[in-house]
């Protein structure tokens, strides 16, 4: 299930991205969190993780979007022990040469979007596998709640394994 946090733009399709809004016109939290506990309750790591995840669906009228996903975004970098600092910029850089630029794997523009794909991944058990199978690649949270403090070394045996390509 694709948990997609509905936005309100104050300057229409003008909006610049630091300023989209979440909208609580919908009970968006209550829904997202009833998913995420409805898929990963029985999932080896839920209770250990819940506390920490549960408050980012909690929260307040005014939060912009850029802040709700900052802030989960470094709750996850920072429980997994992952050793990168975010940064924000300052400008525009169209092709920055001393970084992998990962903007065009993460747009939701299809139009402009490459693929990220990795060769090989390594199963770990999930709690709907015996419906399903293996389903790599489902989201931060799938490999967190089944693979707890695991869930790093994984990540860097899987980033070896990554290829671009455009579509």
């Amino acid at each position: 299930m694709n948990l997609i946090i509905p936005v309100s733009r104050p300057a229409g399709n003008h909006t610049k991205t630091k300023d989209v809004l979440i909208s609580h016109h919908e009970n968006w939290q209550k829904q997202h969190w009833q998913s995420i506990r409805s898929a990963y309750s029985n999932a080896p790591y839920f209770l250990y993780y819940k506390d920490l995840l549960e408050p980012f669906y909690k929260t307040g009228p005014d939060q912009h979007l850029w802040q709700f996903n900052h802030e989960l975004l470094e709750c996850i970098i920072k429980e997994i022990d992952l050793p990168v600092k975010i940064e924000f910029t300052t400008g525009f850089i169209k092709n920055p040469e001393d970084r992998i630029d990962l903007r065009h794997v993460l747009t939701p523009k299809t139009h402009r979007r490459k693929e990220a794909v990795v060769s090989r991944w390594e199963s770990y058990y999930q709690v709907f596998q015996g419906r399903h199978g293996f389903i790599p690649n489902l989201s931060i949270l799938d490999l967190l709640f089944h693979t707890g403090p695991d869930t790093l070394p994984y990540l860097k045996d899987s980033a070896e394994q990554i290829t671009f390509l455009s579509k």
